[in-house]
């Protein structure tokens, strides 16, 4: 096997890590939902992804992926926002 199917191969392992924890992060997002609703909150909260934001940044270790990771996490959220949304039109 040669270099290039190995580091596929990892590649392959941090997928489905990262699909895992993505589901993980989606039903979370739909119990903040339910809590959400039953607290009249909002969905949006911008100071909350903010914090998120620049928590996972000062994660880091290397700094150079600072803006690519700001806009997996902004997407993270967006979707996530987009599932509590849906569930509550549906729940009305």
């Amino acid at each position: 096997m040669d270099e290039l199917e190995l580091l596929r191969q990892q590649i392959d392992g941090i997928d489905r890590q990262l699909v895992s924890l993505f589901e993980q992060r989606m039903h979370t997002a739909l119990q903040v939902a339910r809590y959400k609703r039953e607290k009249g909150l909002p969905v949006l909260n911008a100071g909350r992804e903010q914090q998120v934001l620049d928590k996972c940044v000062a994660a880091l270790d290397d700094k150079s992926l600072a803006e690519p990771l700001r806009q997996w996490m902004q997407t993270a959220m967006a979707l996530s926002r987009q599932a509590q949304e849906e569930y509550l039109r549906q729940e009305q």
